[in-house]
């Protein structure tokens, strides 16, 4: 690539914008109350969202 003098695009970083918890919004209820097991498919489903990079930030 320096013989030829072809650079890569490079994109550019952002800073992650975190949640701001000061605010007077109750959590959401713990429905499994720590009760990991299920009987039937498609019973529980659960995620976890750190950080989703959007253009918005």
């Amino acid at each position: 690539m320096q013989q030829n003098k072809i650079t890569p695009r490079l994109r550019k970083r952002r800073k992650p914008r975190t949640t701001d918890s000061n605010h007077s919004l109750k959590p959401s209820p713990n429905l499994l109350e720590q009760q990991f097991d299920c009987a039937l498919p498609n019973r529980v489903w659960l995620a976890d969202i750190t950080y989703v990079d959007t253009n918005e930030g």
